[in-house]
């Protein structure tokens, strides 16, 4: 029997427990060892799921014989980790947002391809049911070949208590929520042959106030097959007072 694929999980937060749980699932994979600059988070992930527990990742590489790593640190880290990990010839899978700039999403794609590692990006709107009961749909012909389309997302899961980091990034709303809608775009659109957009964010009464609502109001298009493809994507977060998740 082929031996499962070893794997760390290197970062040890609020989203790293769904991947923990997923992982679990899969008898194909073998959790080995998880990292954390927080101890404590480190090595409760380690005592629930299995492997070693590490606080400098640098140590992690330099101990385990990996397949591949897991990266669920917030995106300023993600090039550090991933450039790393090419640098020890491992797979990487990374959460998203990839990244701030394009510049570093670049340099993470070239640090992959030049070793010939596979490099992949979480996502997951696209294999939640719904999702892919429309895209059933879509494909079928049953409504045609869609031209237009509106994709529009608003919760008010409160976010910034679980990931205060996210309440001083730039483009939050974007990177965050938005990226989710730009590949469901993809899987049901197609995927582009030429982009145009431009952003509206704007401000409420209640972020006057001191409250969070993040709005996005991103309008544009594509050109894809020969058509001009139009699209909205509206992107929206309300959550509590801002002030009792801000760290002092």
């Amino acid at each position: 029997m082929k031996r499962p694929y070893r794997f760390a999980l290197i970062g040890c937060g609020f989203f790293a427990q769904n991947h923990l749980k997923a992982w679990a699932d899969m008898p194909e994979v073998e959790l080995v060892a998880t990292c954390d600059i927080d101890e404590a988070s480190a090595t409760a992930a380690a005592r629930d799921f299995g492997g070693r527990a590490y606080t400098d990742v640098a140590e992690l590489f330099a101990n385990e014989e990996l397949d591949f790593v897991d990266i669920a640190t917030t995106p300023p880290t993600h090039r550090m980790m991933v450039e790393l990990a090419a640098e020890h010839g491992v797979a990487a899978i990374c959460q998203k947002p990839l990244a701030w700039d394009m510049a570093d999403a670049k340099a993470m794609v070239k640090a992959m391809a030049d070793k010939g590692l596979p490099f992949m990006v979480h996502e997951n709107f696209r294999f939640q049911y719904p999702m892919r009961k429309v895209k059933e749909v879509l494909d079928s012909g049953a409504i045609g070949r869609p031209f237009f389309s509106r994709i529009s997302f608003r919760t008010a899961h409160d976010v910034y208590s679980a990931q205060p980091w996210c309440m001083d990034a730039d483009r939050m709303i974007i990177a965050d929520v938005s990226v989710h809608q730009f590949d469901l775009t993809r899987f049901f659109m197609g995927e582009p042959d030429r982009l145009f957009t431009d952003a509206d964010p704007r401000e409420s009464e209640d972020q006057r106030r001191g409250r969070r609502h993040d709005c996005s109001v991103l309008t544009g298009g594509y050109l894809h097959r020969g058509y001009q493809l139009r699209k909205q994507v509206r992107s929206q977060y309300v959550s509590a007072d801002l002030r009792r998740h801000r760290r002092h």
